[in-house]
């Protein structure tokens, strides 16, 4: 199980919440007139349940949504909440939900903006300097091959700079690799 509730899944309870507040009903009252269990209702709301494409069709034909191209939005969530990033291979030992989440906000994000005067910013880092920051933060015990591993982990989210889609959108990746050259 992922370390937190996808982004994917976080909109999509947040849209839903806000359309059954919008049509006045209650969770009882969705519950009720749909058949189901009050309890499934808030699980849903609370992102700890996905919701399948056919009930989410009864949801928003209930809350009378009508609009063809947020319906297809909600239907998008629903369908890619589950999806893994690529960092779960790694397993929990090696990222830390503290770190899964803020991968899954990286994949996420439409535009990444840092700050940071005394080190690199991760997303920016050689191989070569990560590794030094890396084992000089290193917990002892730490082995190499340990190491290495995180250093593979932080070159891989850099990908999120090149690809075609958001955030590279806002970040011209020629610029990222000049600057990463000059540090």
């Amino acid at each position: 199980m992922a370390a937190s509730p996808s982004l994917r899944r976080r909109r999509l309870a947040a849209e839903l919440r806000k359309l059954r507040d919008a049509s006045g009903m209650s969770i009882n009252d969705v519950a009720g007139k749909l058949g189901w269990q009050p309890s499934r209702i808030s699980r849903i709301e609370t992102r700890q349940l996905g919701i399948g494409a056919p009930d989410l069709r009864r949801l928003l034909d209930l809350y009378e949504v009508d609009d063809s191209d947020f319906r297809a939005r909600l239907a998008d969530l629903a369908r890619r909440a589950g999806e893994q990033g690529w960092w779960r291979s790694y397993g929990r030992h090696v990222i830390g939900p503290a770190l899964s989440d803020l991968i899954a906000v990286e994949a996420e994000a439409a535009v990444i903006r840092t700050y940071q005067p005394e080190v690199i910013p991760g997303l920016l880092q050689t191989a070569a300097y990560a590794r030094a920051i890396i084992g000089g933060m290193a917990e002892s015990g730490m082995t190499a091959a340990g190491i290495e591993r995180r250093v593979q982990i932080r070159m891989e989210r850099q990908q999120i700079l090149t690809r075609a889609e958001p955030p590279a959108r806002s970040v011209k990746s020629a610029r990222i690799r000049s600057v990463c050259r000059r540090w």
